[in-house]
């Protein structure tokens, strides 16, 4: 649901994959800062790993996905 959705709105589309990783290539990233935060929170609920283990904070990852064309995913 996350992925298709991703597609519709940004363009992203899967480059790599592996059993704990995923990347997004993201031709039409989030430009606007409250919807980077809401971006943040939907990549929190997809993958918690992005904030405990890598930002911190959903703010801290919104400021990383703010422009970002790539959209990296770690579960452990």
């Amino acid at each position: 649901m996350f992925l298709r959705d991703w597609n519709r709105r940004y363009g992203a589309v899967p480059v790599s994959m592996t059993h704990d990783i995923l990347e997004l290539w993201v031709p039409n990233p989030v430009n606007k800062r409250a919807e980077a935060w809401a971006l943040a929170c939907e990549h929190h609920a997809y993958c918690s790993d992005n904030v405990t283990q890598y930002a911190g904070t959903v703010s801290r990852l919104a400021y990383v996905l703010w422009k970002a064309p790539y959209w990296y995913f770690w579960w452990d």
